[in-house]
Order: structure tokens, then sequence, then C-alpha cells
């Protein structure tokens, strides 16, 4: 196909700028520029010269090299950073050979002596703007095919034995920016360096394909080069095929660069998101300490107050305080739940445990609400499921203290029904199903479409009416899919509602499944202190109220304990006594208790003393990092005084027990 009609460009729409300090000589200029018919602009100072290049774009620029303001050279530099593309011929009398060395070191495409001699400077001038004029054409030339070629998908390119291209379609002009004209009898290995490498396996005519040639088959990945240099990708099919004897391969060419780039923004952006992640992680870690360590202080201050409140006025008032502190407390732990699912970083366990447990541990915590508004809470445990199973009781009972709460919160009257049920056996595992029912406010289908996703309530006024983030159901639903399960909702508008999830619990010595993990047990799993009376301890911590807050939890248990404000301190102190046990915050000024740590089990003394770090974090990797560093088990603040001794009887059993 042959392109329409082109209005070539002529001289008269080459625009040239003259700067010469000598009125004369700018006359001369102006009148032979006049005989090409140049679109010419004049300036007799450099300082003006850059103004008039600032407004208007220039394709030739002829300088006086001796100007007032600054020299010729100068001026080609500024000319040069407004308009790169603007070809510079210097003129000057100073025709020595300093002067024209320097101008074409510079890029000059000309050098012209004065005084001018008319024909001959008319004569090279001429040339010039014949050659940009030519170029210019051309320019607009490749700009209409490639406009033309635009709707054409792939290139067919055709090669004779000698790898020389024969053929080379519309869309081959569009993919590698060669016309035609110019790429016919060009060496094939010119666009498709690759080409040799599948010339050399292409049979003779007659013979069958050579192996490995992929001929009316699969695509080649191949690198390919346009006119202008840049790479781009490219896919491939070949075929062969003979005329008059005459060997040729013709290859279809796709240009794949479009979706190797979006393939490289997908990595990108997944980096983007890692690192937003990460971002996100780090600024949880630093909320959870920020909020956690005044929690330390208030739920233990709080524990501490009721040992010692002796009028019912002022244990009723500590009392709240505590239940707030929980809430809010709860409220931080969901927030942390959900970002460590989002993360991927939630770690199932999968434990032996007891359902019976469970729903007694459930009872415990939601029946002192339930009374509180006068409901009545009734547990029920299917005789039928198995007594005990494999699972992660306390993502168990978390989601069904998510479900009582919301049953509690929503209904000022009648029963909360509380059910484990066994819904059926398959192989090794038991489904169960976790129920709680209320005779609340009920629920439109519209609304507990919405109630499983983050930050969703039912509408905007159960919000202001009745409180919470809208996160516990999400976190709920999460759970259970971790876990193979899922969860619904029952309900009638003014019926109440029926919160139940569905999830396979292994029987104890069945195989692990794919979301199970067994990581170390949690500080706190055993219980007891009577063991520790007598043992003397090291409490570290920078925090005034916390370390008052553990030293009398742990003296009233009979212990001895001693104090550091920071890791450096500790070190002193343990380099001065013996200690059975050490309690080691992890952020403190001057050593952290990770260094501190490091350098304690460098002492032959301590390298087996229970060392428990004391942390507001709640971050996996945080506990990783502790035990790294020589840490045993790791407490997260706040923490109940039960938790705190029970982990210390338990560290200190192992220590008089010693190594296994």
């Amino acid at each position: 196909m042959s392109p329409g009609p082109v209005s070539a460009p002529g001289a008269g729409d080459i625009k040239v700028l003259v700067v010469d300090d000598n009125a004369a000589n700018l006359r001369m200029m102006g009148e032979l520029l006049a005989a090409t018919g140049a679109d010419a602009s004049f300036a007799k100072l450099g300082a003006q010269a850059l103004r008039l290049c600032e407004r208007a774009r220039f394709q030739l620029a002829v300088l006086d090299l001796n100007l007032p303001d600054m020299d010729g050279f100068q001026v080609g530099d500024g000319i040069r950073r407004l308009q790169p593309g603007c070809e510079i011929v210097f003129c000057s009398a100073h025709n020595n050979r300093e002067n024209r060395d320097r101008a074409f070191g510079e890029g000059a495409i000309d050098f012209i002596e004065k005084p001018y001699e008319m024909a001959a400077t008319r004569q090279r001038l001429a040339m010039h703007l014949e050659r940009l004029a030519l170029r210019a054409n051309l320019s607009q030339q490749v700009a209409k095919l490639d406009t033309m070629v635009a709707t054409i998908p792939d290139a067919v390119i055709s090669a004779d034995r000698g790898q020389r291209v024969v053929g080379w379609n519309a869309a081959a002009e569009r993919i590698f920016g060669v016309p035609v004209a110019v790429a016919l009898g060009r060496p094939l290995s010119d666009f498709l360096p690759d080409s040799p490498a599948l010339m050399a396996g292409t049979p003779s005519a007659g013979e069958p394909a050579a192996a490995g040639l992929r001929l009316n088959g699969s695509p080649w990945a191949m690198r390919a080069v346009r006119a202008d240099g840049r790479p781009i990708s490219v896919e491939a099919n070949l075929s062969h095929w003979s005329q008059a004897g005459q060997d040729y391969l013709t290859l279809i060419v796709r240009d794949v660069s479009e979706r190797v780039r979006l393939v490289e923004e997908l990595r990108l952006a997944k980096d983007t998101a890692e690192r937003a992640s990460r971002a996100k992680s780090e600024f949880l870690a630093n909320m959870s300490h920020e909020i956690r360590t005044p929690m330390n202080a208030i739920m233990g201050l709080t524990h501490i107050a009721l040992r010692h409140a002796t009028d019912e006025k002022t244990r009723d008032c500590v009392e709240r305080i505590r239940r707030s502190a929980d809430h809010l407390l709860a409220i931080v732990n969901d927030i942390l739940d959900l970002s460590k699912i989002e993360a991927d970083r939630l770690t199932l366990e999968r434990i032996e445990f007891s359902p019976a447990a469970v729903l007694d541990r459930v009872s415990e915590l939601l029946s002192e609400k339930a009374s509180t508004k006068g409901l009545r809470l009734v547990v029920e445990l299917d005789p039928a499921v198995p007594g005990r199973l494999m699972g992660d009781p306390l993502r168990l009972r978390q989601i069904l203290i998510n479900f009582g709460d919301n049953a509690v919160k929503f209904a000022d009257r009648g029963v909360v029904h509380v059910a484990v049920r066994l819904v059926g056996r398959e192989g090794d595992a038991a489904r169960v199903r976790l129920a709680v029912r209320d005779e609340g406010i009920g629920l439109s289908d519209e609304q507990a479409a919405r109630l499983f996703t983050d930050f969703q309530q039912a509408d905007a006024s159960t919000t202001r009416k009745y409180g919470g983030t809208g996160l516990g159901l999400s976190i709920a639903r999460r759970l259970a899919h971790l876990m193979g399960g899922e969860v619904g909702v029952d309900s009638r508008p003014g019926e109440g509602a029926t919160f139940w999830c569905e999830v396979p619990l292994e029987l104890p010595g069945a195989p692990a499944p794919a979301w199970a993990a067994d990581p170390p047990g949690p500080a706190g799993a055993e219980s007891g202190p009577s063991d520790a009376a007598g043992s003397r301890l090291l409490v570290v911590d920078d925090n005034d109220i916390n370390l008052m807050i553990a030293e009398e939890i742990l003296r009233n248990a009979g212990m001895v304990v001693e104090t550091a404000c920071n890791g450096q301190q500790a070190l002193d102190k343990l380099r001065d006594g013996a200690y059975d046990l050490v309690l080691m915050d992890l952020q403190m000024p001057r050593m952290d208790g990770l260094q501190a740590t490091r350098a304690l089990r460098g002492q032959p003394g301590y390298r087996v003393t229970p060392v428990v770090g004391l942390t507001a974090s709640a971050m996996i990797s945080e506990r990783d990092e502790c035990l790294a560093a020589g840490m045993d088990d790791v407490l997260t603040k706040p923490y109940e005084p039960e938790q705190l001794l029970a982990v210390v009887a338990r560290w200190l059993r192992r220590a008089k027990a010693g190594p296994d």
C-alpha cells in the first residue's frame, strides 16, 4: 500500500535564527536567506537570541563568534540546551584553526568565513536548508506511514537463504519503525538479532525441518531492535517455504513489549504492596507498643487497687475501670489480628484440647456481661462431639466470644444460647458447628450480607446506639476460613439471630492439615507459683509503673525481686549477684532487652538462666527476634497477674529440673 499525497516541507518551512552584532552582516545574511525562501529571525546580542529561542523553535542557527555580551560558542551552548535539535553554523572573520576545530568539536555543521562570499555562502546555506527540508519531509512521511499501519497487529517478514529481507508488510513498518523501501535487502539480523540461529536450522527445499526449529508451532520469544536502536520484545512464529528452487523463511512477529511492560509493572506493584505491608506492620507494632504500655499500667494498677480497696464504692469504680480496659484491649487485639490475617502472618495452633473446656471459658467470659443486662446464658455441648479434638482452642474461643458479645449487645431480653454440635465425621476429622442464638433485634437480609465485612455493622445507627468497631465478625469469618470452615447468620428483623461457624477439626492422632502449625506454647500455658516462692528474680523495665506492678505481683507470691531500669544496669546487677530468672523488657534506653540478653548469654554463669521477654508488641516477628537473641519465652503486655505468675513458675520449674 502506498501512502497518500503528502505536502513535502520546503525551505520556507525551515525557521532560521541569525545572530550578529554587525547590521551590515545581518542585512546581507537576510538577503541570502530571503533568496532561499527560509523564514528568518535576527538578533544582535546573545541574550536576545536566547529569548527568541524561548518563544519559537528554530531548525538552524547562524551565529557570529564575536558578540558584545557573550561569544558565539556560549550562545550555541544556550541554544542547544533550549532546542537540542537545532543545527548550528558558526561565522567569523577569525578563520583560524583553533576556532574551526572548536566549532566542529561542539557539533557545528559548518564554519563560514567573513567577509561573506555571496555566491558560495548562498550555495552552502541552500544546501543546509535543502537537507533540513528533506529531513523534515522524511519525518512527515514516516509519521504518515505509522498512522496507516497502526491497525495491523502483526508484522509479516520474509527472508531469503542469505538472510536478506525480501518481504516487509505495513505492520513491520509500525513495529520496527523502518519503511519497506529501507528494509528490503537489509540483513534480517538488523531487526532480529537472534535470526541467524533460526536460519541455521532452516531446511533446504524438500528437506525436513531441523530439530528445534519452530515451524507453524508455538511462538519463539525473540529480541528485536527498532530503527532508533530501542530494543523491543517480540514473539515470532516461523514458516519455511520454497519458490522456483529458492528457500525462504517467513516470520509472523508480534510486539509483546506492552505485555512485558505490564508484567514488570505488576512485579513493581507487588514490591510496592509488600513495602506498604511492611510499613503497615511497623506502624501497628509501634501503635501496639504505645497503647499496650499504658494499658499494662492501668490493668496492673487496678489489680493492685482491688487488692487493697475496702469499701464497695471504690471497688465498683475500680471494677468499671478494669472492664473498660479489657474492652479497649479487645479492640487493639482485633485490629492486630486483622492485620496479621491480611499479611498472612497469623499462625494457627494445632494442639489437643477439650471442647468442654473451651465452652467453660466462654461461659465464664460471657456470664457477667449477660447477667448485667438481665439475660440468661445457656451453654450446651452435644454429647456426640468427641471429648478431645485437635485444633486451635484459643481461636475457636475467640469466634464464640465474638458471636456471644454480639448477642449480648443486641439483645435486651430472653436467652443467649451458646451451642457446640457435631455436624458429621469425614475420615479422621469431625465437622463441628459453633452457634450463638439470641432473641434481640434481628437483621434484614441486606444487613446480614454486610456483617462479615471489615469495619461494617448492620447500619450507621448501629454504631451510634450500640458501639463497636465492626471487626469481630470479620475476624471470625477469616479465622474460620483459615481453618477450612465457614460462617453465617440466620435472622429476621425482630426475631433475633443465630450466628454460626462450621469447621473441620481433626481427631487426636490424625495427620496435620495444611493450615496447622505447632508453634511454641503460649506463655502462661501452665499455672501456679507454688514452686517459685523464695526464688530470686531480676525485673528489667524502663517504665517505673510497670516495674512497680511486676514487683508487687511477684513479691506477693513470695519471691525476692530486684529491679533495673535498662539493659546496662541489668548486666551490672547480674555480674554482682545470682538470679534464678530474668524478666526483660525489650524497648529501653542505653541498651535494649535484645542487646542485654545477647550480652547476658555470653557470660558463663547465665547461659542457661531463664530469660523471659516483656513486650508491648503483639507481632510474631518480634517474638522470633526475642528467641533468636537468646530469650526463652515472651510475655505480651498487658498481662494478667495469673499469666505472669504462670510463666515465671513454668520456667523456674524447668530450670530446677535441668536440661532435657
